[in-house]
């Protein structure tokens, strides 16, 4: 993969002179942009969360990731056909941003059979993060576009990281995007019939549904903005 990186210099004077970035710069290597930065310990961030976020190694974790399809049918008819009168999709999965240390709790209820289009929703804000740090969609963590039938997800997210006034005279602010595939470890799938139906009532019901174990997603897009100006940014 080909990554575009600009990091902040440790002479934080510097920081004035630093112009927006663009994807000329993405055939560079990693460490290796214009303002060149070695990921050793002498960081230039006091925070945690910033030297987390500039880590090569960073990531966002996915658990619990899991979707259920209820088929509700009101007659023989209608699981004949299989024209559902009812039919929703629950999806579920918890979201881990290691910089702010949160997690964003991430559920959604669709109508009608599985889209072939995105389903796109917010997650929930981040709960528990560290101190000095936050997410940046206010009242909502990040933002969601699953295509099921694809196995893809997309998210983008965006935080804060409160630095010492020594460092960088107070917060930067980062975005960031990642895609992943999906593969479920597990699909089960459920049947039940109303013994002596009459009209009126619920017919038949099915439920389908698939769990995935713990996904990591690297990012394919980073973004740094210290005072207005892009300072760090990684394209995959």
């Amino acid at each position: 993969m080909k990554l575009a990186v600009s990091i902040l210099p440790l002479l934080l004077s510097f920081l004035g002179t630093v112009s927006a970035l663009d994807d000329t710069n993405s055939t560079a290597e990693l460490g290796q942009g214009p303002y060149h930065y070695s990921f050793g310990i002498n960081t230039p961030f006091i925070s945690a969360c910033s030297n987390k976020t500039v880590d090569i190694n960073f990531q966002w974790s996915i658990n619990g990731f899991q979707y259920t399809t209820t088929s509700t049918f009101m007659s023989p008819a209608e699981e004949s056909a299989q024209k559902p009168s009812i039919e929703l999709t629950y999806i579920s999965l918890n979201i881990t941003n290691p910089a702010i240390g949160g997690t964003a709790l991430c559920n959604t209820t669709v109508d009608g059979p599985i889209p072939t289009s995105p389903i796109i929703w917010r997650c929930d804000k981040w709960l528990a993060t560290d101190e000095g740090t936050y997410g940046t969609g206010g009242r909502h963590g990040p933002r969601l576009s699953l295509k099921l039938v694809e196995r893809n997800l997309t998210l983008h997210d965006g935080w804060h990281c409160a630095e010492s006034r020594k460092v960088s005279g107070g917060s930067i602010q980062y975005s960031g995007r990642g895609l992943v595939g999906i593969e479920f470890s597990q699909c089960t799938g459920a049947s039940s019939i109303t013994g002596d139906w009459k009209p009126g009532q619920i017919y038949s019901q099915r439920t389908i549904g698939c769990r995935a174990d713990e996904i990591n997603v690297k990012p394919y897009y980073l973004l740094g903005v210290y005072s207005g100006d892009p300072f760090f940014q990684v394209i995959g």
